[in-house]
């Protein structure tokens, strides 16, 4: 689901200069998944000004202690 929503909508950020980040454990995500988001965050990347933040495998915890 995830990767159809990157396939889908990456080309619509790109028209709405919209950042595209990813933030959590992507090391737990499937490799192929793991290109995609790069690619989309490489497409995206100096866009803006606004962005759009999808936090993924991402429980926060390592950020608090």
């Amino acid at each position: 689901m995830f990767r159809r929503f990157l396939k889908k909508e990456i080309d619509s950020l790109v028209v709405q200069k919209t950042i595209f980040r990813c933030i959590g454990h992507r090391a737990s995500l499937p490799r192929d998944l793991q290109l995609d988001i790069t690619e989309a965050e490489k497409r995206t990347h100096g866009l803006g000004p606004q962005t759009l933040a999808l936090a993924v495998s991402y429980g926060g915890r390592l950020e608090i202690l």
